[in-house]
This record gives C-alpha cells, structure tokens and sequence, in this order.
C-alpha cells in the first residue's frame, strides 16, 4: 500500500504551503492513508481516506494539501469525481475506481480559490480552499484568474513565458489523452 509516511506527511504540510491565486491548477497524487470519521452533525460515522496532493502554482510555488473523502453513501460522488481527474475510466457499473494505490503519482487539475476563517486564537488566517477537481480536458481556463488581488505582484513576461511552458508541460503530462503524453514514473 502507497500510504503516506506520517513523518514525512507531517514535514511537507508545515514546510510546503503557497497561498495560490484564485485558479486552475495541475496537481500530482502523493500518497493517502486511512481513518475512520468518527461522525459529526452533517455525517455520520464512516471511513474515510485522507489523500495528499501537491498543486503546481508554477511560478507562485507548490503548495501540499490534503484532501479528505468519506466513504459515505452520500458523499462517495467526490472520490469518483477526484478518479474521473486522473484520467481512470468509468467500470461497467458506471462508476468510477476507488483504487488510492493506482493513484499515487497520477496528475489532474483542481480549482483552487482562497478560503479566510478566524482561528481559536482571534487570528484571521488564509487557506486555499479546493473546490473541485477535473481532467485536462474539461479545464477550460488554466493557471491563475485574470481577476487577481490587487495585492499580488504581477509577473514579469519572463516568469508569464516560465508558467506557459509550465502548463504546456503539465498538461502533456496530466493525461494519456492529450498528445505527447509522457506516463509519469513511479
């Protein structure tokens, strides 16, 4: 089993965070590993698998997060949707495979927006909230909004150029559709 290494899980989530423009992202499939979801108001008690990614800002950074799914009657939707990003074919039940092994090292796209929440402490605080997950080939805008943050530095035409090949590479790369697909090495 591809399970992630606690300690090595625990390092990249405090050392590698980005705060990510609003925006579609490649991301690649690091590792999972398995829970039990000890229920909730909204959800009851259930498995759950708790999947790590890393999303390629180019040239805002990488960014590790992690990304849970329940298996839940209700809820087991959002792991098939996660699949269909990767690039695996629906089974002749018409669902999706649920194989977290098989998806480790895999590429696909996640739109990324920013979420802002007040912590226990009083500090307001910004994440990167992933809202859904899609294959090449359904992305139609990728790479940061054209509506970025006042805030945020606009890159130069040399880091524009550096995030162009970038994606062109990425998207080469995500999926076996696309031409000059390059199968990731494992």
């Amino acid at each position: 089993m591809a399970a992630i290494d606690p300690s090595v899980a625990s390092a990249k989530a405090g050392a590698n965070f980005t705060l990510l423009m609003p925006g579609w992202y490649p991301f690649t499939v690091l590792g999972y590993e398995w829970g039990q979801h000890a229920g909730s108001d909204k959800l009851g008690p259930c498995a759950k698998v708790t999947v790590m990614i890393q999303v390629d800002g180019t040239v805002q950074g990488t960014s590790d997060e992690k990304v849970t799914f329940f298996y839940d009657t209700d809820m087991l939707w959002k792991a098939g949707t996660f699949m269909k990003s990767l690039g695996f074919e629906k089974m002749e039940n018409g669902e999706y495979p649920l194989d977290w092994d098989a998806a480790v090292g895999r590429m696909g796209w996640v739109r990324v927006d920013t979420r802002s929440w007040v912590g226990k402490d009083g500090v307001k605080r910004d994440g990167n909230d992933l809202k859904r997950f899609l294959p090449v080939d359904e992305v139609g805008h990728m790479g940061p909004d054209d509506e970025a943050p006042a805030k945020a530095a606009q890159p130069s035409q040399s880091a524009q150029a550096a995030t162009e090949a970038a994606v062109r590479s990425a998207i080469r790369n995500a999926h076996p559709d696309v031409p000059g697909y390059q199968r990731p090495r494992l």
